[in-house]
């Protein structure tokens, strides 16, 4: 006899059942199970396993077997008691439980979560991550402040690497990539710091648990940071002169790391060469009469401006052909 199926049968049979694609993760005999994922459970063992968020699907990494599982998004995850989460952070939370499995990257960002209203933010509220790396497209004709809160309250401007530009900096206003240490960071926002009139901006990139490469040498105060842009003067005299041949830019000052003098001329005259705030000497020539003069000197340790809006100025005594090049960077 054919057993009649009713309405409520499917009715029950469509509560009980889930989707091919929902995962069940728990704990069993001290290993993680992952079950639905293939046609027999995975296994892991909890000292080898690292959690990854890729947008917004959850991952497990076997680093015993090398192995990467994509278990998809929060709402197809569900624990041995069959009971699903509300969110990605319930997951991370539920799944932090089992030894040695910890977050250790978070991805961030959307298409157009910059807005162009001026001190409009997009923030992003985790701690304990050491780098952050990311792609930005800013607001069209606005810029955007890299601002970060040690305290959870209060933002300062942080500064970055411009893989881009490969030079150091803390606002963009055009297209870049962005690599930067955030060790200590409780929050971290971009900041519409000047207000854009065109399309919005986006920001999307990662956060990661591991430390940069770069950052215990890049943020070292001069003259051993790296990443400036180099700025090269070059000054030219025939006659007895004085000159400003570095005017650094508002509140920076000047660190030089090369400095070539070519001299010539009929008279005497002494070539001098200094900073306006300290008005010592740093370089003095004497050229002699009907005599060219070389002078190359390549510093050990840079020769650094004093104070913000130092510059160099030179100075011929007399009429002879000069022709000097400085080489260095502004901080």
């Amino acid at each position: 006899m054919m057993k009649k199926i009713t309405l409520l049968t499917i009715l029950l049979y469509s509560i009980i059942c889930y989707s091919q694609d929902t995962i069940f993760v728990y704990q069993e005999n001290s290993l993680i199970k992952i079950a639905g994922l293939e046609d027999n459970p995975v296994y892991i063992n909890p000292a080898s396993a690292t959690i990854f968020l890729v947008r917004d699907n959850i991952n497990i990494h076997d680093g015993n077997f090398k192995n990467l599982y994509d278990l998809g998004t929060y709402d197809k995850i569900f624990n041995v008691d069959t009971i699903g989460f509300a969110s990605k952070t319930a997951v991370l939370e539920y799944l932090s439980m089992f030894t040695g499995v910890h977050e250790t990257q978070y991805e961030f960002g959307y298409a157009n979560n910059l807005d162009t209203t001026l001190n409009s933010v997009y923030e992003i509220s985790k701690n304990g991550y050491n780098t952050m790396a990311f792609r930005l497209i800013p607001p069209g004709g606005g810029t955007i402040s890299f601002e970060a809160s040690f305290d959870g309250t209060n933002y300062e401007v942080i500064t970055f690497r411009s893989i881009t530009e490969d030079i150091l900096v803390n606002t963009a206003d055009d297209t870049c990539n962005i690599l930067g240490s955030i060790s200590g960071v409780q929050k971290f926002r971009f900041r519409t710091s000047s207000a854009g009139t065109g399309t919005l901006g986006t920001v999307m990139g990662a956060m990661t648990k591991q430390v940069s490469v770069l950052e215990n040498i890049e943020f070292f105060p001069p003259p051993h940071r790296f990443g400036y842009l180099p700025v090269i003067k070059t000054v030219n005299l025939t006659d007895s002169d004085t000159v400003t041949a570095w005017l650094p830019a508002s509140g920076k000052t000047f660190s030089v790391t090369d400095l070539s003098v070519l001299a010539g001329g009929n008279t005497d005259a002494t070539v001098q060469i200094f900073s306006t705030i300290d008005t010592v000497f740093n370089t003095a020539i004497d050229v002699s009469n009907n005599r060219q003069f070389i002078y190359t000197k390549s510093y050990k340790t840079p020769w650094l401006g004093r104070a913000a809006n130092d510059s160099i100025v030179i100075n011929s005594s007399a009429g002879i052909d000069i022709n000097i090049t400085i080489v260095g960077y502004e901080y």
